[in-house]
């Protein structure tokens, strides 16, 4: 029943006020239309979105880059869900102390789907920091921690609240140009005010990638 397609142009009007930093009007439009017209609780998830961020980038010679933008976003859905809307933000952050250390930042709200019966959708405030060290020229170590705020929207008698946390650790070896290996250890924790939901997530991974 999640089975969609969706569609999210947009595009950015800039203005550069000073070397390195530029003023932005950033306008979209979405549409998210699901391959089954009515799902199983008889509920149609088409909907159509629009959002505006004003915001400003600066790039300070590869040290610190800054991409701000707030404004309003805002979806409707077809009846009887309830359309949701509200304040938007977007903001990323990369500093680079050192030239061996890159720390990475980022704060963003969305609103994200769900064929829970009788809401429309979640809001979801999520912020993440990393920290990526290069212990040696072919090994990168890395941090991060993670938190969302999840709210439902519903028409009738539900309220669901998630607070999802979250903190990894991993490594990368670069074999050679064409192959890195990957692993690390992540824990995820929910908490929800929905008897049942909460859960906690411990990950550990080892991957390979390969590139040409």
């Amino acid at each position: 029943h999640r089975n969609r397609w969706e569609y999210d142009p947009r595009f950015r009007i800039g203005y550069e006020a000073f070397e390195g930093t530029m003023f932005y009007v950033e306008p979209a439009l979405s549409w998210r239309r699901y391959e089954r017209d009515i799902d199983r609780n008889g509920e149609n998830r088409d909907s159509t979105g629009r959002q505006i961020l004003v915001g400003v980038t600066y790039d300070a010679s590869a040290v610190t880059y800054l991409d701000l933008g707030v404004g309003y976003t805002a979806r409707d859905y077809k009846d009887p869900l309830p359309s949701i809307s509200g304040f938007d933000v977007r903001a990323q952050v990369t500093w680079n102390p050192l030239d061996q250390l890159t720390v990475n930042s980022s704060l963003s709200r969305s609103i994200e789907e769900t064929t829970t019966a009788g809401v429309s959708g979640f809001f979801v405030t999520a912020g993440r920091a990393s920290i990526d060290y290069e212990a040696a020229y072919n090994l990168i170590l890395s941090t991060d921690t993670s938190y969302s705020l999840e709210r439902g929207k519903a028409r009738q008698g539900f309220a669901e609240t998630d607070r999802i946390y979250g903190v990894g650790l991993g490594a990368t070896f670069m074999v050679n140009e064409y192959m890195r290996t990957k692993a690390g250890y992540r824990f995820q924790r929910r908490d929800s005010n929905v008897v049942g939901l909460d859960y906690s997530e411990n990950r550990v991974f080892i991957g390979v990638e390969l590139q040409y």
